[in-house]
């Protein structure tokens, strides 16, 4: 029953007996137990619901990578990406979420995103994040305030870039933090250190989110127009998700 309920199966295979130092009792049905993975996750009205243009994709790339043997390199980047985001997203708990755990989340966001960006030859840089992000920017969102180039931001060289960018460099100071063994405070996990913007750890997986949408060709589907009529309706309805998600960060 996992390492943290206290609960055992009955011989026929029928019932749940509950037995801890505080508490015994017998008498509950298996189909009326709702586990879960984690003791800390929580149980909400909000409805989950599959990106299926995203599931679509990756099944075609998973198609062509592991059954047919088309080993390519974006196949590589995507699915070693998505094991690393995996990690990312999953519940801290070895250390009962410290903020230490938290930070350590954030830096596999960035591993994640640099893992999805690398080319094929050399490495990849924050001065290549941005401009990823700025190309969604400017290609994909309507909203002005998306778009505009507001934010001085150095990499290479002191460059201006859009909204998305600047959160990216959020991120990543945060992560040289925690990663490096500088001093680190609560703040440290939000957006510009300010507790009454959204967590870092909260705006990250949109981030990854997006450049997924990039790296998969959804984004390219969108501004070149090149699928059906249906399917427009969807990559708008997407879009338009993902822009008032941003809207809300701003």
């Amino acid at each position: 029953m996992g390492h943290y309920y206290p609960v055992l199966i009955t011989r026929d295979g029928q019932g749940l007996i509950l037995s801890s130092p505080f508490y015994t009792s017998f008498g509950w049905e298996v189909k009326e137990f709702k586990g879960q993975t984690n003791p800390i996750l929580a149980k909400g009205p909000i409805p989950v619901k599959p990106d299926t243009l995203l599931i679509s994709k990756l099944k075609e790339l998973w198609i062509d990578t592991f059954i047919q043997g088309q080993n390519s390199n974006i196949s590589k980047r995507i699915f070693r990406s998505l094991n690393t985001a995996y990690l990312a997203a999953s519940c801290w708990a070895p250390n009962e979420a410290s903020i230490y755990d938290i930070g350590l989340k954030l830096a596999l966001y960035v591993s994640a995103i640099e893992i999805l960006l690398k080319p094929v030859q050399g490495e990849v840089n924050k001065r290549q994040v941005f401009r990823a992000l700025d190309d969604i920017s400017q290609c994909y969102f309507k909203d002005e305030r998306l778009k505009s180039k507001k934010y001085e931001l150095k990499s290479q060289e002191t460059e201006r870039y859009a909204f998305l960018s600047k959160i990216y460099s959020e991120l990543y100071g945060s992560r040289n933090d925690f990663l490096h063994g500088n001093q680190v405070e609560i703040n440290n996990l939000f957006l510009f250190k300010k507790e009454k913007y959204p967590s870092l750890w909260k705006i990250a997986p949109l981030l990854y989110y997006i450049l997924l949408y990039k790296e998969l060709g959804i984004i390219n589907d969108y501004s070149g127009f090149k699928a059906e009529l249906h399917q427009n309706m969807v990559l708008n309805s997407h879009r338009d998700s993902i822009e008032r998600a941003f809207l809300c960060i701003y």
